[in-house]
């Protein structure tokens, strides 16, 4: 706003400078009392004064075109989307900063209604908000929702001014800011908390959250509360003395203190005395954290009254890995020194079917190719007493294979021997699959299947580490398609799309398993040859056949199909030729990147050529 004023302004001082030399030449030009010579020193004065002025206009209007330039950029280059919307409610001006938002071009957006680019859910509420400016004029704020065609939901602030303008169709200014991380993370943050309730509520175990330094008893669920005997209403009267014999104290603030610091993790037989005065004892496990900036303690409370001592040690134990057993999302399995079934989660109904494994063999399970690996490191633990980490495939009794994660732990005797090995499962196929997917989605070209940059630059650097240490030389090529462009003018990108994956199957079959071929971009593809030859000449010779029989594959007529408007299908024939340039490395004696310099060099020399040919780089030629 302030380069708008100050072009303002400029654009009146140039005005009143030109109606100032105009009014002075009118007035001086309409003198007849003076004599010639005179009259002629007159009017050259007056010269002088007009050139003077007309300097003046010309460095006015030079100072608005800088500051004209000044509010472009400030305008296109704002880290905050600005658009005008007409008053129905088009998009009439729109900076680069609010196209990138949108994830669509600028000039596809002009034009259009901006309320079809919000969510379904926020259309209603933007079109009272913007009813309100149209009729009230002013400014409101508000959040919506941006539904982008390809990048998802985008969160906005729109900061939106009621405007009137010469142009009476431009009605509201918009401002348009990213808050996206805001609300995910506020998103999150929500769903964080409700697990974290859920959990927390619906627990088995008595849970309490405690403040350390007040020791008073912040929060708690059913189970607690139901150990303890006392209502939810009572709960914020209370604090840690009121839950424990008043002759207990010393023991419960020395736990309690242990617990805080993390001395210890659990605190055995602590006596709690209950609303109605009976005494009962419990292990508590502690666990300290921070909430809203102050130390807290989160206690889970096991009931272990009225049993005996290693009875009840024993049973909780049990209780405890029950727990686990049928709660955790993994398989839980009990195996002896032979590997033989003990115990299995109910889990392993999912993998095996509604069966007693009691007894059986649990390598038999374990896919062929990978069942003397996974015996030889469960032999393993039971020798050296240490649980093994593994990944393997683990076959179903439908023939299917799950990829599968474990993690054993071993249960010793009285005399220290391995007695038992507990392993604990979970199925990875969906992860595994999931990262091969972001694998290939990094390294390869989605269109084309074949490697990227990315993917180049790293078998790039393993052939140039291969061709120093065998003395043998490489090639790279740089390959770009001549007249590309015009089949994407003339027929569309989804033929050019297909003239590519043709292009890049028919540059594949040309070289050798161990050669690699990416996409480097557009119409652009590079190759490279390893392990040639120990001298230069040969290895050219090696590269120009192979960039020739690629040149002469990429020469035959191309037959592609063409879906029509009315979804009927045609056959055309494209004619294409490839500019290949060739550069030849050995012994690092370029970088990567000089490497790629020089095969492009190479490649707009086969171009200046007359394009359908093959030149080598400089340093070869």
């Amino acid at each position: 706003m302030a380069a708008c004023k100050e072009i303002a302004l400029m654009k009146d001082k140039a005005g009143r400078a030109s109606a100032a030399g105009d009014a002075a030449h009118r007035q001086d030009t309409g003198r007849t009392d003076l004599s010639m010579p005179a009259l002629l020193h007159e009017l050259e004065c007056q010269k002088r004064q007009l050139e003077d002025k007309n300097a003046a206009l010309r460095q006015a209007l030079a100072e608005i075109e800088v500051a004209h330039n000044r509010y472009l950029d400030l305008y296109e280059l704002s880290p905050v989307g600005y658009l005008t919307l007409t008053r129905d409610g088009l998009i009439a001006e729109i900076n680069l900063t609010g196209a990138e938002l949108f994830g669509t071009a600028r000039d596809r957006l002009l034009g259009q209604d901006f309320a079809a680019y919000l969510a379904t859910e926020d259309a209603e509420r933007w079109q009272q908000l913007f009813a309100a400016l149209i009729l009230h004029g002013g400014q409101q704020t508000a959040e919506f929702k941006l539904q982008r065609p390809a990048a998802g939901v985008v969160y906005l602030q729109l900061d939106c001014l009621g405007v009137r303008r010469e142009d009476e169709r431009l009605a509201v200014h918009v401002a348009l800011t990213d808050i996206s991380d805001k609300k995910n993370a506020e998103i999150a943050r929500e769903e964080s908390e409700a697990r974290y309730r859920a959990i927390f509520d619906k627990a088995r175990n008595g849970l309490v959250v405690a403040d350390v330094t007040s020791k008073r008893l912040l929060s708690a669920n059913e189970a607690f509360l139901t150990m303890v005997g006392y209502s939810r209403d009572e709960l914020p009267e209370l604090a840690v003395p009121d839950i424990h014999p008043a002759a207990e104290m010393p023991q419960v603030n020395q736990a309690f203190a242990q617990l805080v610091s993390g001395e210890i993790e659990a605190a055995e037989n602590i006596p709690v005395r209950r609303h109605d005065g009976r005494i009962i004892y419990v292990d508590i496990n502690g666990s300290p954290f921070v909430l809203n900036g102050r130390p807290c303690i989160l206690g889970e409370f096991h009931d272990i009254s009225g049993r005996k001592q290693v009875e009840d040690a024993l049973r909780e134990q049990k209780e405890f890995f029950r727990l686990i057993a049928e709660s955790i999302e993994g398989f839980i399995a009990v195996l002896d020194t032979e590997g033989r079934r003990i115990y299995n989660s109910p889990s392993y109904a999912q993998l095996l079917g509604e069966r007693n494994l009691s007894g059986t063999m649990s390598f038999l399970d374990v896919h062929p190719a990978d069942r003397e690996r996974v015996v030889q490191a469960f032999q393993d633990s039971v020798v050296s007493g240490v649980g093994q980490h593994l990944e393997y495939r683990f076959l179903r009794p439908d023939g299917s294979i799950r990829q599968m994660e474990s993690h054993g732990g071993v249960i010793r005797d009285e005399q220290g021997a391995v007695k038992y090995v507990v392993v604990v499962t979970h199925d990875v196929t969906e992860r595994k699959a999931a990262e091969e997917k972001i694998h290939h989605l990094a390294f390869y070209d989605a269109l084309t299947q074949l490697p990227n940059r990315l993917m180049l630059n790293d078998r790039l650097q393993q052939a140039m580490a291969a061709s120093r240490r065998s003395g043998r030389y490489g090639a790279l090529m740089f390959l770009d398609l001549d007249d590309f462009k015009p089949v994407n003018d003339i027929h569309g990108h989804c033929v050019g799309d297909c003239l590519l994956v043709q292009a890049a199957e028919r540059i594949s079959r040309c070289v050798r398993e161990i050669d690699t071929v990416a996409r480097f971009g557009g119409d652009e593809f590079v190759v490279m040859l390893g392990e040639l030859n120990v001298d230069l000449g040969p290895s050219m010779l090696e590269a120009g056949m192979v960039a020739d029989k690629i040149r002469l594959a990429i020469g035959e007529p191309f037959v592609l199909d063409v879906r029509a408007k009315d979804g009927s299908l045609s056959s055309v024939e494209l004619h294409c030729t490839a500019s290949i340039g060739v550069a030849m490395f050995l012994n690092h004696e370029f970088t990567e990147e000089e490497v790629l310099k020089l095969a492009d060099i190479a490649m707009y020399r086969a171009k200046d050529a007359g394009r359908d040919c093959i030149r080598f780089s400089p340093a070869e030629t």
